[in-house]
Order: C-alpha cells, then structure tokens, then sequence
C-alpha cells in the first residue's frame, strides 16, 4: 500500500526568518514544527535553519527513520559506526538527489558550511526543548564544551576531505 505524505512548506520569507534567527541565536539552530506526529498521527515534519561553521552533536534516534529533504545552504551529512567511525558523508547540494534517508538508530551528525535550511520527515515525538527524549547522544560526542566542538568539527571537516 502507498501512504501520500503532504509535506507542508515555509515561505521564502518565513524560511528567511528562521536562517535570520538560527545566525543570531547562541546555539546557531532554530527549528519549526511544521507538522507533529504525536497530535496527527502522521510523520513529523521539521524546518531546521543552522548557521554556517557549526557541528549538530552525533546523535540517533530509535523510534523510526528519517528522511533529510535539503532546501538551501551548503552542509554535510556524516554517518559514524557505533565506534564513531566514519562510514559515509554526503555533501549538500548533492547533484544526485536533494534527500536523504536515514535509517533508524544510525549515528549521524551534520557539519553546515554555509548558512543552511533542512527539512526533516520523522516518526518519532518530537519536542525541541527536549531532544534528549528523541535522540541518543554516543559517549564519543564532543562536550558542550563550545572550544571541544570546534576541535571536534575542525576533525570532522579534516577527515570528510579524504572520502
């Protein structure tokens, strides 16, 4: 059986918006629930906007897959093996394809280069002020420590050059 998904989008200003307010933010992240699974019974759907030069902590979620729709910007898709070895990375804009799906308890993380707009089909119950209720955080993540981060991404950029 084929499930149609009406996947609701923001406007060129409101997208424009929610880059504007990720830049401004501390955290370099700004996110709107577009459509929420535990009150529609249909997947999620997220607009994520990142400001460029930031590293999104490796994470997986166990409740489902999902599926990375790009937008606009420039960043890269990294998935790790349970060690937080690299296993693949796709860059965006991609000339291949403008999603990606990502399968359920995988380790990933992105690293965005340039001011960056995803959105993002999920089937778990998301809250932004609690994600650690949707995703799992590896004991190899970086800190919240801002200066470990930014060694950690400087690592991760370093060694994505070579695949």
């Amino acid at each position: 059986m084929i499930k149609m998904v009406v996947v609701p989008l923001l406007l060129d200003d409101e997208v424009q918006r929610l880059v504007d307010e990720a830049v401004a933010s501390q955290e370099g992240i700004r996110h709107r629930i577009l459509r929420d699974s535990a009150t529609e019974g249909a997947p999620g759907i997220l607009c994520s906007a990142f400001r460029e030069n930031i590293c999104v902590k490796p994470h997986k979620h166990s409740e489902g897959d999902e599926v990375y729709c790009h937008s606009r910007g420039k960043y890269s898709l990294i998935l790790f093996s349970a060690q937080g070895i690299i296993d693949r990375c796709v860059s965006f804009p991609n000339p291949n394809g403008l999603s990606f799906i990502i399968p359920r308890d995988n380790w990933h993380t992105i690293v965005v280069r340039e001011p960056s707009v995803i959105y993002t089909i999920y089937r778990a119950v998301y809250n932004p002020t609690e994600p650690e209720k949707y995703k799992q955080i590896p004991s190899w993540a970086p800190s919240n420590n801002p200066e470990e981060q930014k060694r950690y991404m400087r690592t991760l950029v370093e060694n994505i050059q070579h695949i």
